[in-house]
């Protein structure tokens, strides 16, 4: 089957890996290859990311940069307090996505107008 996924982000980049070997795959990203970047949230939930990972052959762990344990938090009134985080961590997660899409057709630089 022939698939084009559309958006070299973390779901676009995790789908082309998943499908790559049984099926036809192209990727487009609106962005340049050397400005492509990843703009949205950096963390997630460790274990979730390590069993989705685990399907295209990656080892998390690897990417993980910060297990968080705690959030402080510090608002406007001045009222501050800590957050329990339970299993949050940041990665990173441009890395992540290159290799994702490592092997794969992904055409950089495309923008419907």
């Amino acid at each position: 089957m022939k698939i084009a996924v559309m958006g070299m982000g973390v779901a676009g980049s995790y789908l082309v890996s998943r499908l790559k070997n049984d099926h036809e795959v192209v990727g487009f990203e609106r962005m340049d290859e050397v400005k492509h970047d990843s703009i949205c949230a950096w963390g997630s939930i460790k274990s979730t990311m390590i069993d989705l990972c685990k399907k295209s052959g990656i080892d998390f762990e690897k990417y993980v940069v910060h297990d968080g344990k705690k959030m402080h938090v510090d608002m406007n009134n001045q009222e501050r307090f800590q957050i329990g985080l339970h299993g949050l961590c940041t990665y990173e997660k441009l890395r992540l996505i290159k290799d994702f899409i490592k092997d794969s057709e992904v055409h950089f630089g495309v923008n419907k107008n």
